[in-house]
C-alpha cells in the first residue's frame, strides 16, 4: 500500500468537513439576513388549575387527622398558599361537629384568634390521633399475612 492510497480517505474526509463548514456558514448568513424573521422561543402556556378542595374533618372514628391534613397541605401548594396564618383561617374552615367545637372551646373569649398552621397542625394531631395509634399499626404490621394479590397485600401494607 502505497502513501498516497493511505491518505485518500483522510483527504476525502478533509474535503467533506470543508463543504459542510461553508455550508454552516452560509445557512448562519441566510438567518441573519432574512428581514422581519426573528427567532422565536416557544410560550409555555401554563392552565390554571382547580383543585379539588379538602374535604371537611369532623374526627370521627375512623377518620385519619394525619390524612386530613396531607390533603390540606397538598391544596395549599396547588393554590399557592404560602402565608402561615391564612392557611391556618382557611383550614379552620373545615372543622365540623366535635372538631369545630373543640376549636371554638380554645378560641372562645378571643377576639380576633390567629394561629398558625404549623402550630394548628400540631394541636390537631396531639388531640384528634389515638393516643395508641403508633401501636395499633404496630399490631397490624405484625398480623398482617399476603393471603390475596401482591396488589391487595401492598394496600393493606
Amino acid at each position: 500500500m502505497t502513501d498516497e492510497s493511505r491518505h485518500a480517505p483522510q483527504s476525502e474526509l478533509a474535503e467533506m468537513l470543508r463543504n459542510l463548514q461553508e455550508q454552516i456558514l452560509q445557512l448562519q448568513e441566510q438567518v441573519q439576513t432574512q428581514p422581519g424573521q426573528a427567532t422565536t422561543v416557544p410560550i409555555i402556556q401554563t392552565i390554571p388549575v382547580k383543585p379539588l378542595k379538602p374535604g371537611p374533618f369532623a374526627g370521627k372514628k375512623g377518620e385519619s387527622v394525619e390524612a386530613w391534613i396531607f390533603q390540606v397541605e397538598q391544596y395549599f401548594r396547588l393554590c399557592q398558599m404560602n402565608d402561615q396564618n391564612t392557611r391556618a383561617a382557611y383550614a379552620v374552615s373545615y372543622l365540623k361537629d366535635n372538631v369545630a367545637l373543640w376549636w371554638r372551646s380554645i378560641t372562645n373569649g378571643a377576639k380576633n384568634p390567629t394561629i398558625e398552621w404549623k402550630m394548628l397542625k400540631l394541636a390537631l394531631i396531639e388531640q384528634f390521633k389515638p393516643a395508641n395509634a403508633n401501636k395499633l399499626a404496630r399490631d397490624r404490621l405484625v398480623n398482617l399475612k399476603q393471603m390475596t394479590s401482591v396488589q391487595a397485600y401492598s394496600f393493606a401494607f
